[in-house]
């Protein structure tokens, strides 16, 4: 699971939920795989999670959607590295 999610309303990409991780060490694989297992677990009925449209994944300093609102909710989560955003559900 995402170590921290967020939701950004009325954005002019519209509602956007942003997931941030820790990935130590990071590598592309390791990070897919966790959002493999967050997918999985999201998707188990009754959980409450979403997994919406992706608009980006990647390393939190490479993010091109939104990305001082993201500068600002990963002030909130400085250890994480990598951010999901994606549009809300």
């Amino acid at each position: 699971m995402a170590d921290h999610t967020f939701r950004l309303k009325n954005t002019p990409l519209g509602d956007l939920v942003v997931k941030f991780y820790q990935i130590e060490p990071y590598s592309p694989r390791a990070f897919e795989l966790v959002l493999q297992r967050d997918f999985l677990v999201t998707s188990i009925p009754g959980s409450g999670g979403s997994w919406g449209t992706l608009l980006y994944q990647g390393m939190v300093d490479d993010v091109t959607i939104e990305p001082w609102d993201v500068f600002l909710l990963h002030m909130q989560c400085t250890h994480c590295n990598c951010v999901r955003v994606e549009r809300g559900i």
